[in-house]
């Protein structure tokens, strides 16, 4: 959905791979017989030629590994292997499949990996069905043989299926190592080992002595049981430089690294990977360590890495990086971060970097960050606890350029010194975060807390349209704390925001330096607060005190704003600054205006309250109103019409659309207007989708504006005489190089003498408005349209938007959002759409439009 102004969402263009369709997983019978030779006995395993082919002609037992180095095919044909030992030793270039292996004793050795151009370190390896694995596939295997080691401090990779994943012999070769449909049932425990040893339900580790030659796929695999070990995880617990795609993972198991790094899928990825894609993975099992996530515990080096639709139900705990998505990510170099429909409902505790999706992604070392991240609709609904340093119900801590976080939601309480809703250290560059919420259920606590960031440092960070639900509360002195954000330091926007919950310091806790409806503390810098509303009580210690900002320092702004909350201070004997609005703070300029507060809450409270020197805002557009103005739609009337635009909607009509208490930033509810003297509010907004003309109208694409049937059938007739209504379409190119600026004067600024198609319906005798609208809600809402036909074939793929209107007295108002498409798109998705029934002839119709001639 495109909007316009504070309502615009960020375009984002995520590459999502094709999911792969579930298949039973484990070890699968077949009808025919395999190619190669039989194998019925140990003594024929034992006996194979190292390039040979064979497969199981029935169940065998083992007590002695493999003892060459396998090139071949083994194929298990649906049987058991029983065995106490690893049954290859090394495999390279084979495919090893279909069988089930289990244990008549726990697997207690394996083979050493000498330290030479395939690994880095010499260690030793152990895995069910091989140690070491170099370029090699593995499907329909399921391993039910335990893996117990004592290690002694050596260096260990313990895995169901494979012990260690190598490189190739010379070091250059590129080689893939796959897992398809394998599932790990057996515990591994691995004590007393190197700090740097895996463990993992599939694999214990990967050493690739070097950078993009190694790739490891794992797609459909799954382990169910409890893990041990210094770097535990359900596949992969260790992986050094190899590029990485898992699809399809689910681990069941808990995952145990006390002092090492736990992941539900991998645990650590070291070095300098390759792309590193997580799609549909899963978690249900608790995983501990210092270092600890629901997918991936911690990535040292962020190269370029993708989560989409992946899950987190278990309680995740750690001492440092620890996330329900990802722990961290150490030294972010290049490539993009895409989190994508990401979500976490397990409790998630910590004492560094700690958050609902990500514990943290930085620069801890002080390196240039030259890519950034995109966080697109994940949700936390598991409790966030650190005790140290940062805590987020999406990330804990983020410090990173580009960076866009998206349609998040946290549900549940944070608690940490550094606590947001959704980021509670945002350190950024050209970022931005929108369409965020936090949850009435969630509580936020913190010495810097907002409800949806705790402290911002940024150069460019834009804030838009979030929410906040919860209370925020302060737990220390000298807190920051705000109904959006507890402390902004440095240049940013907080647009368009919403604040309901309680802002609250702790009884018995003083000293606030800032705490606000929607900020605690403006910083240096040019920070703004914007068309933002706070009905939610502040409550706060005895310094600075605001029903909008705590503190409006030098450079910072705060306009197009209301608040409607009590707001009290927690008198310590000392001077008290309490605001309606909040503290200026040697504030000058126009840093403060048309903002509106509720004088009915606090009548003997200044709107402001002035601290420091040299004070000279002009503070005289501030203007008080009254509880009934909440309900009846003359705030909304007054804030906009100093605006000189549509800043907040309200339904007001008692017999149209459902009534708001307050105005709201919801550009689908209603536009309130004035006729005669009386307030009226008209809700419609433009469809953000486009459909293809099938009457005849050659290569056209029509948008569509909804107008609420009540509010419009309710207006009395000299009103609805007054109205006229239209839409507009431009080339996207254009809106962009007009700033977004949908309205005819922005559009008209253009150097183009056709800047805009202006589309007015005409009333035929049916009415202005079509009958049905296919697909659409029929029930509610009239339709007016606007069509751009006769689209040359070379511009099937060129984007159009519209935008619809209407005008009341001469008064213009646009839609609060509008739609972009291109023809070939509508195209395509109207043919994909099963449910619309097209005839054949209307399909034929459609499919003109997917390629050009």
């Amino acid at each position: 959905m495109k909007t316009t102004g504070k309502t615009k969402i960020l375009a984002m263009i995520i590459s999502i791979m094709m999911i792969v369709s579930m298949i039973p997983m484990g070890a699968l019978a077949v009808s025919a017989t395999p190619a190669g030779e039989a194998i019925n006995s140990a003594a024929d395993f034992a006996a194979m030629a190292a390039d040979g082919t064979y497969y199981l002609a029935e169940d065998i037992k083992l007590s002695e590994t493999y003892a060459n180095v396998f090139t071949g095919t083994f194929d298990g044909n649906g049987n058991t292997v029983t065995t106490s030992v690893p049954m290859f030793g090394e495999v390279e270039n084979a495919t090893i499949q279909n069988f089930t292996v289990t244990g008549t004793a726990a697997i207690t050795t394996g083979i050493e990996v000498a330290q030479d151009t395939q690994c880095g370190n010499a260690n030793t390896a152990v895995g069910a069905v091989a140690c070491v694995a170099t370029d090699t596939s593995f499907a329909e295997i399921t391993n039910n043989a335990k893996i117990s080691i004592d290690a002694t401090s050596n260096l260990w990779f313990c895995g169901g299926i494979v012990g260690v994943m190598l490189n190739a012999t010379d070091a250059t070769t590129e080689t893939t190592v796959r897992f398809t449909n394998c599932v790990n049932t057996a515990t591994i425990t691995l004590s007393n080992a190197n700090g740097n040893s895996g463990v993992g339900g599939i694999a214990g580790g990967c050493q690739s002595a070097k950078e993009n030659i190694t790739t490891i796929y794992i797609e459909n695999c799954k382990n169910t049981v409890a893990l041990i070990g210094a770097k535990a995880a359900g596949a992969v617990g260790y992986i050094q430089h190899a590029a990485v795609t898992v699809i399809n993972f689910e681990n069941t198991g808990s995952m145990s690294a006390t002092g090492g790094i736990a992941g539900g899928v991998i645990g650590q990825i070291h070095g300098k990977p390759g792309q590193l894609n997580f799609e549909n993975c899963s978690n249900s099992g608790e995983c501990a360590g210092t270092f600890a996530a629901g997918i991936v515990g911690y990535i040292n080096n962020g190269y370029g890495q993708s989560f989409i639709e992946c899950n987190n139900s278990g309680n995740i705990s750690g001492a440092s990086y620890t996330g329900g998505i990802i722990g961290g990510i150490g030294t972010h170099k290049a490539g993009e971060t895409v989190l994508f429909g990401c979500n976490n409902s397990g409790n998630i505790s910590g004492a560094s970097y700690t958050g609902g999706i990500i514990g943290g992604i930085g620069t801890p070392k002080g390196e240039t960050v030259l890519f950034g991240c995109s966080i697109f609709g994940c949700s936390n609904n598991g409790l966030v606890v650190d005790t140290t340093n940062y805590g987020g119900g999406i990330a804990g801590y983020l410090k990173i350029s580009n960076c866009t976080v998206a349609r998040c939601e946290n549900k549940k309480a944070v608690t940490a010194p550094h606590a947001g809703g959704i980021v509670g250290w945002f350190e950024v560059i050209d970022s931005s975060m929108s369409e965020c919420t936090n949850d009435a259920t969630a509580t936020i606590t913190g010495i810097k807390a907002g409800g949806i960031i705790g402290q911002a440092q940024p150069n460019g960070l834009t804030v838009s349209n979030c929410v906040n639900n919860g209370d925020v509360n302060s737990n220390g002195k000298k807190q920051y704390i705000g109904g959006v954000i507890g402390w902004l330091y440095g240049t940013g926007t907080i647009d368009s925001c919403v604040n309901t919950g309680t802002v609250d310091v702790i009884d018995g806790v003083y000293g606030s330096q800032g705490a606000g409806g929607i900020a605690g503390h403006l910083s240096s810098g040019t920070a703004v607060v914007k068309n933002c509303y706070n009905t939610g009580d502040v409550k706060a210690g005895y310094t600075y005190v605001g029903g909008l900002v705590g503190v409006i320092n030098t450079g910072a702004s705060v306009i197009n704003s209301y608040t409607s909350a009590d707001v009290v201070g927690k008198s310590n004997g000392t001077n008290m600054f309490i605001g309606q609005i909040g503290v200026l703070f040697n504030t000058t300029g126009d840093a403060v205006s048309n903002n509106h507060y509720n004088s009915d809450k606090n009548a003997n409270i200044e709107k402001y309250a002035f601290s420091g020197t040299d004070v000279n805002s002009d503070v005289s557009s501030t203007k008080s109103f009254i509880s009934k103005d909440l309900a009846s739609g003359k705030l909304a009337y007054d804030i906009n019409t100093a605006a000189g635009q549509t800043v907040f909607y309200q339904n007001i009509n008692e017999l149209g659309a459902a009534k708001d208490a307050n105005p709201v930033l919801d550009p689908t509810h209603g536009y309130v207007f004035k006729h005669n003297e009386t307030l009226y509010s008209l809700a419609f907004y433009t469809l953000e989708t486009a459909s293809i003309r099938l009457d005849g109208v050659e290569r056209a694409m029509r948008f569509a504006t909804a107008v609420n049937k009540a509010d419009y059938d309710n207006l009395p007739a000299d009103v609805k005489g007054s109205i006229s209504f239209g839409t507009l379409i431009t080339p996207d190119d254009y809106l962009k190089a007009a700033g977004n600026d949908f309205t005819k004067t922005g559009l008209e600024k253009l150097d183009t003498t056709t800047p805009y198609l202006n589309v007015v319906p005409s009333d035929n005798g049916s009415g202005l408005f079509i009958n049905e609208l296919r697909g659409a809600n029929n029930t509610d809402y009239y339709y007016f349209c606007g069509t751009i036909s006769e689209i040359d074939q070379r511009n099937y793929e060129w984007d159009y938007s519209a935008i619809g209107y209407v005008t009341i007295n001469g008064n213009t108002m646009y839609s609060g959002q509008y739609a972009t498409r291109n023809i070939a798109y509508v195209a395509n998705a109207a043919l994909n759409d099963t449910a619309a029934g097209y005839t054949d002839a209307e399909k034929a119709i459609i499919g003109r439009y997917l390629l050009q001639d």
